[in-house]
């Protein structure tokens, strides 16, 4: 049986990794099942016309009524993309979803894509399996179930048809959080919430990693772990990593995560050490080592 595919990207920016990824997808799917997906105000931020774009927010498509928003939403709730994609496209038996920073390095998208699009499954992700306790969310998968199920989020494909009863969960939890009768710490995360409802659902699903001949040792969503592009721009054959990120995202989540730990009081000093290590580029490697002492100066210079 043959299925139909829609290729989507969960963006806010558009640039080579974006258009890259792009016309990876669109080799395999076509341009007209290949979609930028973009929790944005169209009108503060649009892509080129030649390419596809749906565009949603919580007053188009989808809605603050139904749904709860959390601050940080563009980043927390990626399923919500499925929601407005489910919205606004039919005829689909499967939706992929996936973010600029992941890295197929075999250049030829059959080879991977040809050992899954025969798989009738309800969700597939990387990673899907039972949620550790210490993981960050682990706590708001209790809303939700005993056993918090979890998965990495930035590669994903699930059953259209599923894809309305997710939104119902959704909904029905978000309730609570719009009502204000629980705290916005404690709304799930994508990955949380899709992974736990599916289980609970008794829904088919499957991790890539396992069913598929490609590496995925490099595929992560430890913040520590992201990858310069640079370093893996050579990168081939059957690897798909994550993160990527160019230069200066690179540096700003490395600012970011240092600044986040000294202001929770952590030892920032192995965390530094390790860090600065594994980066080869001497540029990135200055101009970090500068803001970490001019940081930790600062800090000295207020006690």
């Amino acid at each position: 049986m043959t299925y139909k595919n829609c290729f989507a990207i969960r963006t806010h920016l558009f640039g080579e990794r974006e258009k890259n990824l792009y016309q990876f997808a669109e080799k395999y799917f076509g341009k007209e099942n290949t979609y930028f997906i973009l929790n944005v105000d169209e009108q503060k931020f649009k892509i080129p016309s030649s390419y596809n774009a749906i565009y949603f927010n919580k007053n188009k498509t989808l809605s603050d009524k139904e749904l709860f928003w959390p601050h940080d939403c563009a980043w927390r709730c990626g399923d919500y993309c499925y929601y407005a994609l489910n919205q606004e496209l039919s005829g689909y038996d499967f939706f992929w979803l996936a973010e600029p920073d992941i890295q197929i390095c075999n250049p030829n998208p059959s080879e991977f894509f040809d050992q899954l699009i025969s798989f009738n499954h309800d969700f597939l992700s990387v990673g899907f399996g039972i949620a550790k306790p210490d993981l960050f969310y682990y706590h708001t998968g209790r809303l939700l179930s005993e056993t918090p199920m979890t998965c990495i989020f930035p590669f994903t494909r699930m059953k259209a048809d599923k894809i309305k009863t997710f939104y119902e969960e959704r909904k029905k939890i978000s309730k609570d959080f719009i009502n204000k009768r629980k705290p916005e710490k404690n709304y799930p995360n994508d990955e949380i919430f899709i992974a736990t409802i599916a289980n609970k659902l008794n829904y088919s699903c499957l991790s890539l990693e396992k069913i598929t001949s490609f590496n995925f040792k490099l595929f992560t969503a430890n913040k520590d772990e992201a990858l310069l592009a640079n370093d893996v721009r050579n990168v081939g054959g059957n690897f798909i990593l994550h993160p990527v990120l160019d230069e200066t995202p690179f540096i700003n989540k490395k600012i970011k995560r240092f600044e986040s730990m000294l202001y929770h009081k952590h030892n920032v000093t192995l965390w530094m050490q390790d860090i600065l290590t594994k980066i080869s580029d001497a540029k990135v490697k200055r101009t970090l080592k500068d803001h970490f002492k001019k940081v930790i100066i600062r800090k000295i210079d207020d006690i």
